[in-house]
């Protein structure tokens, strides 16, 4: 191979890890999101069903009794990641090639915080 050969191949590689990095970033985000999404539809339900048992009695209704409605302001995160690195034969324009992969994975579901 030559020099520039070896540059494309190593520029490639470190192409391919992160491309894996922000693919691996991105799918932990979007369970993140998820996962705060339904936390907070239940937070919701939980005060539209305060507000509706208030309704319901004539007795708390008078006393000025309201439902508590809960927001997540903001959220720290903590993730521990381990990578993975192999090689893939793969065919591109009828010519074989090894290409390097990297997996990021999650060590533990991670830590958090809601502030």
């Amino acid at each position: 191979m030559t020099e520039e050969s070896d540059r494309n191949a190593s520029n490639a590689s470190i192409s391919a890890i992160q491309r894996s990095f922000i693919e691996g970033v991105a799918e932990i985000l979007t369970e993140l999101k998820d996962d705060l999404y339904q936390v907070q539809n239940n937070l919701n339900a939980y005060s539209k069903e305060t507000q509706k048992e208030i309704l319901r009695s004539r007795e708390l209704s008078e006393q000025g009794v309201t439902p508590i409605w809960y927001t997540i302001p903001e959220i720290e995160l903590t993730i521990k990641m381990e990578y993975v690195e192999h090689e893939e034969k793969v065919i591109e324009n009828n010519e074989e090639k090894i290409v390097k992969r990297v997996k990021m994975i999650p060590v533990t579901r991670g830590t958090g915080r809601i502030k």
